[in-house]
């Protein structure tokens, strides 16, 4: 006679876990010859379906391929990250201002984060709040019309008045340097006044814009540069602009800016049409050529000799 053999207690005591159960095991299905699942052509052994290598040797087989693959996936990101580093770097070191915040490469895309700015400032001053359409001058387009400039007669007098007006009206005829004038007239304006890092110059593209009852500049601490069509047409536009130049001047002063509208005879007669000198204007008056090519070709640094020497040979021809 044998005896059932009794589970002994843990020697910890009683548990308050429980056994999990076991599921009885059901019995093949012998009626319709090889069992459920089993592949066709032979009959399944028993045990569990095994899922993946099924010898030591091909587990270390299937881990070394694995690794391999791994291995070229990771030297395939790093490549690509390597790429998008320099192409950031190469960017953000060109002369013409282009500037990015973090480049991706994935799946032969480019995409760009971090914001990205070309040909302004590396560090915007705040979203445009509205008021037209602006862009800002490219760093060579501000080197153009600033580095080897000539100030026309009057310049100091014109400068004065925009910086303690806000606003000018800045006319001649075409050709007469008004668009390399205005931008003088307001990077030195704004830099009078204090702007941060000398201000940015931006055109603005809706002359009508600044008409408006709630105009305000887009950018804080800008100079604003608007090119008014010659002629009477583009200039009638602007019938209204003394009625509206205690405002526009507010709205100036309030965020920093200054603003000058350049244009022919025509808008300065359209703007004092009320016989009254509240706007103010500046007529520019033609710079002499000669001034203009010496300091193309001599610099600013010119000595009297070198000058002498060149008016001599343009005399002479030769």
């Amino acid at each position: 006679m044998s005896e059932e053999p009794t589970a002994a207690p843990s020697a910890g005591g009683p548990t308050d876990r429980s056994e999990p159960a076991t599921a009885p095991t059901s019995a093949p299905d012998t009626t319709g010859g090889a069992p459920t699942g089993a592949p066709e052509g032979g009959s399944r052994g028993p045990g569990p379906e095994q899922d993946g290598p099924v010898s030591e040797d091909a587990a270390m087989r299937s881990l070394q391929e694995g690794t391999a693959a791994d291995d070229a996936d990771r030297s395939d990101a790093q490549r690509a990250g390597a790429i998008a580093d320099l192409i950031a770097r190469r960017l953000n070191d060109d002369a013409s201002g282009t500037r990015i915040g973090t480049l991706a490469l994935f799946n032969d895309t480019v995409s760009f984060g971090g914001g990205f700015n070309a040909g302004g400032e590396r560090h915007p001053r705040g979203a445009p709040r509205g008021g037209g359409t602006v862009l800002p001058l490219g760093v060579a387009e501000l080197a153009d019309h600033t580095e080897l400039f000539v100030q026309p007669e009057g310049y100091g007098s014109a400068l004065s008045a925009l910086s303690e007006r806000r606003l000018l009206v800045l006319t001649g005829p075409s050709g007469s340097g008004r668009e390399a004038t205005a931008v003088n007239l307001l990077a030195e304006a704004l830099a009078l006044g204090g702007a941060d890092g000398g201000g940015v110059c931006h055109r603005l593209l809706d002359p009508a814009a600044v008409l408006a009852a709630d105009w305000e500049p887009p950018v804080k601490d800008s100079g604003y540069l608007l090119a008014v069509e010659d002629g009477r047409a583009g200039a009638r536009d602007f019938e209204a602009l003394p009625r509206r130049l205690p405002a526009v001047v507010a709205a100036l002063r309030h965020h920093g800016c200054h603003l000058v509208l350049t244009g022919g005879q025509d808008l300065a007669v359209t703007v004092r049409a009320d016989g009254t000198e509240a706007v103010a204007v500046h007529v520019l008056t033609p710079v002499d050529p000669l001034a203009v090519l010496e300091r193309r070709a001599l610099g600013h640094g010119g000595a009297p000799s070198a000058r002498a020497a060149l008016r001599a040979a343009l005399a002479s021809g030769s």
